[in-house]
């Protein structure tokens, strides 16, 4: 957390590499941790004991909307943000007074236990949940952390951002506890303390053996490169003159070893961060650009009639119906892939993996090449594309000769499924590799509403109001 200065104890940075498999493993339902062949139970408890705080009091509530942040500000003498460096300086100082002091740590403890992979300060989003309750300890923290955890972690399983949030910490910190000792219960299950708090280098490095947790040379997004090798060969001849310097050079030798585990892949990490931020900016920006360019060549006259000899964007008649360019520019945002007037990039083709969000961009490409097919075998298949349905179903009103029609739906940006509505027999099916019986009723809802604003456009009395079958 940063506090480390105050009370004389080393700081550890979080361990991204271990904390990513964690959530990747987490079974959400029982509220299990799993790391290999491992498994042990993480609930509030744990929560509680890692944070050191007690698992009693009320549920942690916003006070007031982020929007009125001013009033709060004004009361506790808070800025836009808080940070590390201020926080260290009133402790120190000890010229506070009231509970303004309380607030200002209260704000950064709750931004870094959120987002810990964030930067050392707090914005005014957060303070909502400062107020009398809070400052007076009334507030079961732990509930509400372990809360946005599990919050995370979901989000995290389900490929909705690739970046580690949360209170990740309890992860690590209660996996390192598991396996502290011999002990068939972990510390803080016995007397409610974690026995990590009271950890040196030493223990860390001995659990991590029994894990089979290497030192990792290699960063998250890169390896550190440069002098470092250079100088590790020099700490070892340093270390064989240790006889003729009386064992001073150990001093040295420490320094040099420390310089290179802490100092240097911070930097370097920091470094990477930021060109991949940078990099993400950039595709984002191409991508738009690209969405805008592919939007103009749709008309709706083109759809409805799903006339692929003319005006359809379908992709060229060759036998070869993939166009993979021949000598591909390293660049992530060149075109790979081109399918008539449709494109993807090396970042769509790239979410076509588990765990990854696919782009809409994929799904047109998909989508098109089935409707290319199913000229040979004599049926016609109609394609709206997804990011035109709204504009273009008010003009679209032949769907009544279909025999199905298939929607992609996203409910709050949550996961796409597929709705299927037969029109022969009637009946709508969802879809969902994600089956989860608690959003289910709004699947349904969801299948209702598309239902619905269909049939506005035709005679509601030659078709009846389908069943939901969920699969």
């Amino acid at each position: 957390m940063g506090f480390e200065s105050l009370i004389g104890v080393g700081d550890r940075p979080i361990r991204r590499e271990l904390c990513r498999s964690l959530m990747e493993q987490f079974d959400v339902k029982q509220c299990i941790a799993k790391y290999g062949d491992y498994s042990f139970p993480l609930g509030v408890s744990t929560a509680a004991a890692v944070l050191g705080v007690q698992n009693k009091g009320k549920s942690v509530v916003e006070v007031c909307s982020s929007t009125n942040w001013k009033a709060l500000a004004s009361k506790f003498g808070l800025n836009q943000k808080v940070t590390y460096a201020e926080v260290e300086k009133d402790i120190k100082s000890g010229s506070y007074g009231g509970d303004e002091l309380k607030a200002q740590v209260l704000l950064y403890l709750v931004g870094i236990f959120l987002c810990p992979t964030g930067d050392t300060s707090t914005n005014k989003e957060y303070m909502k949940l400062i107020c009398d309750e809070g400052l007076k300890g009334e507030f079961n923290w732990a509930e509400y952390v372990y809360s946005r955890l599990i919050e995370s972690i979901i989000t995290f399983q389900k490929g909705s951002h690739r970046y580690l949030k949360g209170c990740i910490a309890i992860l690590e910190v209660a996996l390192f506890d598991f396996w502290s000792g011999c002990d068939s219960l972990p510390a803080y299950e016995r007397n409610g303390v974690a026995r990590i708090h009271a950890w040196g280098k030493e223990e860390v490095v001995r659990v991590m053996a029994k894990l089979k947790l290497d030192r990792p040379r290699k960063l998250e997004m890169g390896e550190v490169k440069g002098n470092v090798d250079v100088v590790v060969n020099e700490v070892e001849v340093l270390r064989e003159l240790n006889l003729l310097t009386g064992g001073k050079i150990d001093v040295v030798v420490k320094e040099v070893v420390e310089l290179r585990n802490e100092e240097l892949c911070r930097a370097k990490y920091d470094e990477l961060k930021k060109f991949e931020e940078e990099e993400m900016e950039e595709e984002e920006k191409m991508e738009e650009m690209r969405r805008k360019d592919v939007t103009n060549i749709y008309t709706p006259e083109s759809v409805i009639d799903a006339d692929l000899d003319s005006e359809c964007p379908a992709p060229h008649k060759k036998k070869q119906k993939r166009l993979f360019q021949a000598e591909l520019n390293r660049s992530k945002l060149c075109s790979v892939i081109s399918m008539g007037n449709q494109y993807a990039s090396v970042s769509n083709v790239a979410t076509l993996k588990p765990s990854e969000w696919v782009g809409g961009v994929v799904i047109d490409l998909l989508t098109w090449t089935v409707c290319y097919d199913s000229k040979k075998s004599g049926r016609t298949i109609g394609y709206i594309p997804y990011h035109l349905a709204g504009p273009m179903l008010h003009n679209y009103e032949k769907f009544t000769n279909c025999e199905k029609i298939m929607i992609t739906i996203n409910h709050n940006n949550s996961h796409w499924y597929l709705l299927v509505l037969d029109m022969v027999d009637r009946v709508a099916t969802v879809y969902d590799s994600l089956f989860i019986s608690a959003t289910s009723k709004q699947r349904v809802n969801d299948a209702a509403t598309v239902y619905d604003s269909l049939f506005t456009y035709a005679a509601a009395t030659v078709y009846g109001r389908p069943c939901c079958n969920c699969i």
